[in-house]
């Protein structure tokens, strides 16, 4: 079984640490606030939007509906 020099295990230390120090830039990035609602805003545009930037009624109606029976039922009487 060969065994590693010191120098070798050194090197490789070094480069693990250096792509988990990596990782958790690209992690802290990823989690800002910012960019997740960036996310956010990105994912509801792709779904209400189609490749050419026009609004998919159908999505629209859909949402629509859904909003106005939240709302019905939000504030329905609760006798």
């Amino acid at each position: 079984m060969p065994s590693n020099s010191a120098d070798k295990i050194a090197a490789d230390l070094a480069k693990a640490r250096s792509e988990l120090t990596d990782a958790v830039v690209d992690l802290e990035n990823y989690l800002k606030p910012k960019q997740v609602a960036s996310r956010g805003v990105q994912k509801v545009t792709d779904f209400f939007l189609d490749e050419k930037g026009q609004i998919r009624p159908e999505r629209a109606a859909i949402a629509g509906a859904a909003i106005l029976g939240l709302i019905g039922l939000l504030t329905r009487d609760r006798d």
